[in-house]
């Protein structure tokens, strides 16, 4: 996957980060479109680079299930789960996240 500009540029130094990162969008397209296994490269990518992003832990998950990567979906799930205080937690995501490592 081509370097994107905004990969290619530091953020500046006052700013927290980007709200959304571009790639993590392009990952959310690319799952929509069952281009499974490309929408894996792409949220790990956002990963590599923003650790513990929920969304992208939870698509990088749901992708890595898509196409039968059954390592990295277990892991990707157990991270999601591994950032968040499940206990009180009622996200579809934690829910998704509970059901398919109950099954694994």
């Amino acid at each position: 996957m081509p370097q994107a500009w905004e990969d290619s540029i530091g953020k500046h130094p006052v700013t927290p980060g980007e709200v959304l990162p571009a790639k993590e969008l392009l990952a959310d397209m690319l799952l929509q479109l069952d281009e499974n296994l490309n929408a894996l490269q792409a949220y790990e990518a956002v990963l590599n680079k923003c650790p513990n992003r929920f969304n992208s832990l939870y698509g990088a998950a749901k992708a890595a299930e898509k196409c039968s990567k059954q390592q990295k979906d277990i892991y990707y799930y157990k991270q999601l789960l591994s950032i968040v205080d499940t206990g009180g937690c009622n996200r579809q995501e934690i829910t998704e996240a509970r059901k398919f490592l109950a099954k694994a």
